[in-house]
């Protein structure tokens, strides 16, 4: 169940349907992109399940470029949403920033997600479009951290939710709020 579609004038097949354990619950959709937008190559926390754990930064993402693809996807209804992602895109804030502001430049009510592990996450309130953002993956680790974040996460006041927590090496909440800040 897949749709041909062309884009910058080269045909790519893409999923129609959207997951399902049932095969008899599998539902059909119309054909969308999901983006990522890799702002920088660099992390800060050297995930040992990740594969981009030995990369170093290569530089800057091209805005004009950028903009061109977002345009082009828009035009022709071809997003379903947007992820910026890295490395650790909170490494580069201002970079950030200049992103999230293009995408909904481009496409104001665009759904946007922030793949993070949390690094200056207090700081993600500085954002020009921090409202908009529709969500943030928030890849943390180390199962006894989970119960300590679950009660920790209302006292941080900010106004997007976590959408997932993955393993990372924190030992105590200390460890993750000093990592935080």
């Amino acid at each position: 169940m897949y749709e041909e579609i062309e884009i910058f004038g080269e045909k790519i097949r893409i999923k129609n349907y959207l997951c399902s354990s049932n095969p008899n619950k599998i539902k059909k959709q119309n054909a969308k992109l999901n983006l990522y937008i890799k702002i920088n190559d660099a992390c800060n926390a050297k995930c040992e399940f990740c594969s981009n754990r030995d990369m170093q930064d290569m530089g800057n993402i091209n805005l004009e470029k950028l903009e061109y693809v977002l345009d082009y996807l828009n035009k022709r209804n071809l997003l379903n949403r947007i992820s910026i992602t890295g490395g650790e895109p909170m490494l580069k804030l201002d970079l950030l920033n200049k992103v999230a502001n293009l995408i909904f430049k481009v496409i104001p009510n665009a759904m946007v997600t922030i793949n993070t592990n949390g690094f200056n996450l207090r700081k993600v309130v500085n954002l020009d479009s921090i409202n908009k953002i529709d969500e943030f993956s928030l890849a943390i680790a180390n199962n006894s951290l989970v119960e300590d974040l679950v009660k920790y996460a209302p006292k941080i006041s900010f106004t997007f939710k976590v959408f997932s927590i993955v393993l990372f090496p924190f030992s105590s909440l200390v460890e993750l709020t000093s990592f935080l800040e």
